[in-house]
C-alpha cells in the first residue's frame, strides 16, 4: 500500500512538474518583459512605446524636472502632463521629451503654469505597458490614451468615452530650453513644425509632421495678459506674453487617431518618414507590427531554468539594451551630422545616443553577438562623426558632442 501510494505521489508530482514546465514555456520572451522596471527609484527608464533601436520613444511624461525625472516618468507619480515623442533610457542627465501632446475635455483649469492647466490624474491600475505599446486612462477627462510606434513615427489613439468635446494641447516648450520653433497648419488635419532646443545637447534639431484622423479648429498660440501699472503716472498697460502652447479643437467624437513623424533634418524628412511608415489609420495594425518586431529581436536569446521573476528580470534587461542606440537617419537616407550639415547615409543608416563611457563594457560586446550587422552600422556612425565633427563621439546625442 505504501509503495503504491508513493508511486502514485511520484507520478502526480511528475505530472504537475510537466504541466508547470509547459505553462512556463508558454511565457514568451515578449511576455516576460516589464517596461515599468527601472521607472522607480533611480532607474531613469521610461515605460512608453518604441521599436528596437527606433527613432521615436513615445511615452508619458509625469515629471518635469529633477534627477529622477531624466526619463520623463517616475513610477511614484500620479499626474500625467502628456505624451512626448523622444526619451532617454537610463541616463543621469535630462534631455529630450520633444513635442508633447495632451488630450483634454471640458473647460481648462486655472494654474500658474500652462502644464498645470492641462495635466491629469491617473491610476496605476489603468496603465498597461509592453514592448511597443502603452495605455492609460486620464481620470480628469475620462479619456483612454494608447501609444504605439514605428521606427520613425508615433501613433496615438484617444478613446473619448462620451466627452462633451476634445481639445488636444500641443506644447513645444515642454522640458528643455527652447531656442527656436515654428508651427504651421497645412490643412484642417495636418500640422508641420520644428523645435531647436538646448539642454544636455546644446543644439538639438527636431522636425515633425502631425496628421489627425479628424479635422481640427486651429487656434494660434496661447498667451498670458498681465496688467502693469506705472508707479509714477498710474497709467495701466497690458503686456502680452505668448507661450508656445497650441490648443487644437476637435469637438465631439468617440475616437481620435494622431500620427506623428519626426526627423532631425527637416519637415520634408518628417513627412517622408510618416508616409513611408504610417500610411493608414489602423492603430491595432501598427501595434501588432511593433509587437512582431520585438518578438523577433527578443527571441534571439532563449533562456531556461530559474523562476518566472528571474526570467522577467533577464528579458527586461535585454529589452532595455535593445532600445538604444537610436536610428537617426530618415527613410531617404539623410541625417544631421556632427558638423550640423545634412549628409547622406546611403544603405548604412546613421545612429545616435551613444553612452560609450559605460556601454563599451557590456552592451556593445553584446551587440556584436545579437546585432552584428547593426553593430557595423554603429561603427560606421562613429567614423562619420569623426569625419564630420573632428572627433570620435564622447556621449554623442542628436549630433551633439556632450563631452560626458
Amino acid at each position: 500500500m505504501t509503495v503504491k501510494t508513493t508511486a502514485f505521489s511520484f507520478l502526480l508530482l511528475l505530472l504537475v512538474s510537466c504541466s508547470s514546465n509547459t505553462l512556463e514555456k508558454q511565457t514568451s520572451p515578449f511576455d516576460s518583459v516589464n517596461p515599468f522596471v527601472g521607472t522607480g527609484g533611480h532607474g531613469h527608464t521610461y515605460p512608453g512605446a518604441t521599436t528596437p533601436f527606433g527613432m521615436v520613444q513615445l511615452s508619458p511624461d509625469t515629471r518635469l524636472e529633477g534627477w529622477d525625472g531624466c526619463g520623463g516618468y517616475h513610477f511614484s507619480d500620479s499626474l500625467i502632463y502628456g505624451f512626448s515623442h523622444t526619451h532617454l533610457q537610463g541616463t543621469g542627465i535630462t534631455d529630450y521629451g520633444d513635442v508633447l501632446l495632451m488630450p483634454t475635455s471640458g473647460p481648462l483649469r486655472a494654474g500658474n503654469q500652462w502644464n498645470d492647466r492641462y495635466k491629469s490624474a491617473f491610476q496605476k491600475s489603468s496603465e498597461i505597458a509592453e514592448p511597443g505599446y502603452y495605455s492609460v486612462v486620464l481620470d480628469d477627462y475620462n479619456i483612454k490614451a494608447e501609444l504605439t510606434t514605428t521606427a520613425r513615427t508615433g501613433i496615438h489613439r484617444y478613446t473619448l468615452n462620451g466627452t462633451d468635446s476634445c481639445t488636444v494641447f500641443l506644447d513645444l516648450a515642454h522640458r528643455d530650453s527652447l531656442i527656436e520653433y515654428s508651427l504651421y497648419p497645412i490643412n484642417d488635419s495636418t500640422l508641420v513644425g520644428h523645435r531647436i532646443s538646448m539642454e544636455w545637447a546644446q543644439r538639438q534639431h527636431l522636425y515633425f509632421v502631425m496628421e489627425f484622423s479628424k479635422p481640427f479648429i486651429y487656434q494660434d498660440q496661447t498667451y498670458e495678459v498681465q496688467r502693469v501699472t506705472d508707479p509714477n503716472t498710474g497709467l495701466v498697460t497690458e503686456e502680452w506674453d505668448y507661450v508656445p502652447v497650441f490648443p487644437l479643437l476637435f469637438g465631439k467624437g468617440d475616437e481620435l487617431i494622431v500620427k506623428v513623424g519626426i526627423s532631425g533634418v527637416d519637415t520634408d524628412g518628417a513627412l517622408k518618414n510618416l508616409h513611408a511608415e504610417a500610411p493608414h489609420w489602423n492603430f491595432d495594425d501598427y501595434r501588432a507590427q511593433a509587437k512582431a518586431d520585438w518578438v523577433k529581436s527578443l527571441g534571439k536569446v532563449s533562456v531556461s531554468g530559474g523562476s518566472a521573476e528571474e526570467r522577467s528580470i533577464f528579458y527586461t534587461a535585454l529589452y532595455h539594451s535593445l532600445t538604444v542606440p537610436n536610428l537617426f537617419s530618415d527613410v531617404d537616407g539623410r541625417y544631421m551630422g556632427t558638423d550640423f550639415q545634412i549628409h547622406e547615409s546611403g544603405d548604412i543608416p546613421q545612429y545616435t545616443v551613444f553612452s560609450l563611457w559605460d556601454t563599451y563594457r557590456a552592451a556593445h560586446p553584446l551587440y556584436t553577438i545579437l546585432e552584428p550587422r547593426r553593430d557595423q552600422d554603429f561603427i560606421t556612425s562613429f567614423l562619420r562623426m569623426y569625419e564630420q565633427g573632428g572627433q570620435l563621439p564622447m556621449w554623442e546625442l542628436a549630433a551633439n558632442y556632450t563631452g560626458c
